[in-house]
């Protein structure tokens, strides 16, 4: 019964963590397009405020879902398939998407770092364009993600 326990906690927090990473993405994606409507230079405050608590949360949430995807991997131990089986190739296909996310979301973090030190706001065109572009691209590879999960679990 704990082990069954640990287990549903370990999935509903890798769901959750999961959660967070698409949800931030699509609301920050989201709010660079309906806050245009602000002036250029509180639109610029307000799109730097909002990512740089966004890419706090997403790294943590990314080590949790790490953490938690290796404690999933572990629970099924020997009985996981090789990967020259289907199931192999499709989670070796789901870690390779994983690791895109990780390197696209690096450059991205470090954009959004970069911005805050140099004091530059959000507000200059084209950036705001690639700050919208960085978290559509964030939030279609999440999904993507989370597509080859969906294909994991229920094949």
């Amino acid at each position: 019964m704990t082990h069954a326990l640990s287990g549903l906690l370990i999935r509903w927090a890798h769901l959750a963590a999961f959660a967070l990473l698409l949800g931030g993405a699509i609301l920050l994606w989201g709010l660079s397009r309906t806050s245009r409507s602000l002036e250029p230079a509180e639109h610029g405050r307000l799109m730097l405020l909002a990512a740089e608590r966004y890419e706090t949360l997403f790294w943590a949430a990314i080590g949790l879902i790490v953490a938690t995807g290796v404690g999933n991997l572990g629970a099924i131990g020997d009985a996981l398939p090789g990967r020259e089986t289907l199931w192999g190739v499709r989670l070796t296909v789901k870690l390779a998407g994983v690791l895109v996310l990780l390197a696209f979301s690096l450059l991205r973090t470090l954009l959004i770092v970069r911005l805050k030190a140099a004091g530059v706001g959000v507000a200059a065109l084209p950036l705001a364009k690639v700050l919208q572009t960085l978290y559509v691209g964030t939030a279609l590879l999440t999904i993507s993600i989370l597509g080859l999960a969906v294909w994991l679990a229920h094949g």
